[in-house]
């Protein structure tokens, strides 16, 4: 199964080019599309470089702007001398990037490359006219009602089986939708025919396609508003079971690992029992967009939760994940090892 998009292969060549003409570097792509087995993780690579005498294992990206950092550097973080190749990489993420010792190189030859013997930063070029490569184009599993269908099927592998109106129902979304997903899983090979029964497959791999698209095409589109709270332990009172919601990121991360002290509160809550939270926990909503927010309160679409009351582990990485918060990465990682990873394990 070919896992690299004719986009990706053309950021790649893009990424030489730019490389050799604008910073006099040379590099030799040996070989595409690897797989690794480590442990119960399997680790994809889009390609194994060569850069200055030096083997690199890229990921190949597009549309940067659009996928968590903390994601992003999660990812490399997995591989051997990893780089990041993307169409391209803002000055924002760059610093990021470098901060967290992420190596990468973008179509404009905006770069951080750090080895002995060579040290490459570069940030601010803009990419030309022709330099992103075509149209965005969404996989309809990764559409806004895509994911919820994702999500609902990497909670419970198994339910690929049931019949399309069940997964509709539990998803939340229409029956059309739930079949241009399954057939997009199907064309991307992540759902197989096994002795005439559906499986999901390559669970851990799409579980982060869907952990990167997770933020910004489905959480932020459904946030109900953020908030502050005159009293910052409110939380440890309430109980959101009550209003038929949950709690996420950080605090369902303490709950799950007891690794981390939360700063801000993320509540996942049906749009109806908003107004009762806000007056419950005395909460006031911020009045400028740079009013720095502790408590913000997105819409539950989905049925069910994880443990009493919190979102399950993995969208509570996913949260996480959706941070530039150091503390909240290396949690999410310990969530990854403790509970996501054996359950995502190749089927």
């Amino acid at each position: 199964m070919t896992r690299t998009t004719k986009a990706e292969t053309e950021i790649l060549n893009m990424a030489q080019k730019a490389a050799a003409e604008l910073i006099g570097l040379d590099i030799d792509v040996l070989q595409r599309e690897m797989q690794v087995d480590r442990g119960e993780r399997t680790i994809y690579i889009d390609a194994l470089l060569v850069i200055d005498n030096v083997k690199y294992q890229a990921e190949i990206k597009r549309w940067t702007q659009h996928i968590p950092t903390g994601a992003l550097i999660e990812q490399i973080a997995q591989l051997e001398n990893g780089i990041l190749i993307a169409d391209y990489v803002n000055p924002n993420i760059a610093e990021r990037l470098r901060d967290a010792n992420v190596q990468f190189l973008d179509t404009a030859a905006n770069a951080f490359i750090k080895q002995p013997g060579l040290h490459i930063q570069i940030k601010g070029n803009r990419p030309t006219g022709d330099a992103i490569a075509g149209p965005r184009k969404v996989a309809r599993a990764f559409t806004t009602a895509g994911l919820k269908v994702t999500y609902a099927l990497l909670r419970q592998p198994e339910r690929v089986e049931l019949p399309y109106r069940e997964i509709a129902g539990i998803a939340g979304v229409t029956l059309g939708t739930v079949g241009k997903a399954m057939d997009d899983l199907k064309e991307q090979g992540y759902m197989v025919q096994r002795r005439k029964k559906r499986v999901l497959i390559r669970r851990a791999e799409l579980f982060q396609k869907w952990v990167e698209r997770y933020p910004a095409t489905l959480r932020d589109k459904v946030m109900l508003g953020k908030f502050n709270a005159t009293d910052m332990y409110w939380w440890k009172e309430t109980d959101l079971r009550d209003l038929g919601g949950c709690w996420g990121g950080e605090i369902a991360a303490t709950h799950y690992t007891r690794y981390l002290k939360p700063q801000v509160v993320t509540v996942y809550l049906p749009r109806e029992a908003l107004n009762k939270l806000i007056t419950t926990a005395h909460l006031t909503r911020t009045r400028t967009a740079q009013e720095i927010a502790t408590v913000i309160v997105y819409e539950k679409t989905w049925l069910g939760d994880g443990d009493e009351g919190y979102t399950d582990p993995m969208m509570t990485y996913a949260d996480l994940m959706a941070t530039h918060d150091a503390r909240n990465l290396e949690t999410a990682r310990r969530l990854y090892d403790e509970r996501i990873a054996q359950h995502l394990g190749e089927a």
